[in-house]
C-alpha cells in the first residue's frame, strides 16, 4: 500500500504542477503536508494576481457545501484536499480532507442539473465521493505552461471568480486569464 501512495504522490505531484508562476511554497495545513497523504494532499492554486486556492466554504464538510475561492493562506483547514487518480478509469478526484482527514467528500460539478445549488447553476460544491464523472477532473496543457482542469460530466474547466466566491465551471474561452489556470500546491 504504501509503495502505491508513493507511485500516486509523484505521478500526481508531476501531473499537477504547472510552472511558470511564483507561488507559495505552502498553502494548506502542516499536517496536510506531512500526514498519511503527504504529497497527494494540498490544493490548486490559481495563477491571478492575488492567488486563490480551493476551499470548502467555512471549512464544512456538509453536503452541498460550496467551493469557494480563497486567499492561498499557510494553514487554512478548508483549503486541504487530497488528489487521487480514480481507479484506473479517466481522471482524478479532489476529497476534502481537513488537517489531513479524509472526509469522504468530493468536490462535484452538478453540470447545471441541480435547480437550488447553493453555488449557482454552474457552481462546484461538495458531495459524498462516489466516482461519477461529475466529481472527475482531467488537467490540460494549453500553450507551453499553463494548466486547466476539466470536468468529466460536461468538458468545462474550472474558475475562480474572486475571493469568497464559488468557483464555476465554464466553457474554455478563447483567451486564458489567471483565474482559469491552476498549479497544485503542498
Amino acid at each position: 500500500m504504501r509503495k502505491f501512495l508513493i507511485t500516486v504522490a509523484l505521478f500526481t505531484s508531476t501531473a499537477l504542477v504547472s510552472v511558470g508562476v511564483a507561488l507559495p511554497a505552502s498553502a494548506t495545513t502542516a499536517a496536510c503536508r506531512s500526514g498519511p497523504y503527504a504529497g497527494l494532499c494540498g490544493t490548486m492554486v490559481d495563477h491571478a494576481n492575488f492567488p486563490l486556492a480551493f476551499d470548502s466554504q467555512r471549512q464544512s464538510a456538509a453536503y452541498n457545501t460550496p467551493v469557494i475561492g480563497f486567499p492561498n493562506l499557510d494553514g487554512d483547514a478548508g483549503s486541504d484536499f487530497v488528489i487521487l487518480p480514480y481507479g484506473g478509469r479517466p481522471g482524478f478526484m479532489f476529497i476534502f480532507a481537513p488537517n489531513g482527514k479524509i472526509t469522504n467528500m468530493c468536490i462535484a460539478n452538478p453540470a447545471a442539473g441541480f435547480a437550488l445549488n447553493p453555488g449557482g447553476p454552474f457552481g462546484l460544491i461538495l458531495r459524498p465521493c462516489n466516482g461519477s464523472a461529475f466529481q472527475r477532473f482531467t488537467r490540460r496543457y494549453v500553450g507551453y505552461d499553463t494548466l486547466v482542469l476539466i470536468s468529466l460530466a460536461d468538458n468545462r474547466i474550472i474558475q475562480s471568480n474572486g475571493e469568497g466566491a464559488s468557483l464555476t465551471v465554464v466553457p474554455v474561452p478563447g483567451l486564458l486569464t489567471g483565474n482559469d489556470v491552476w498549479s497544485f500546491v503542498h
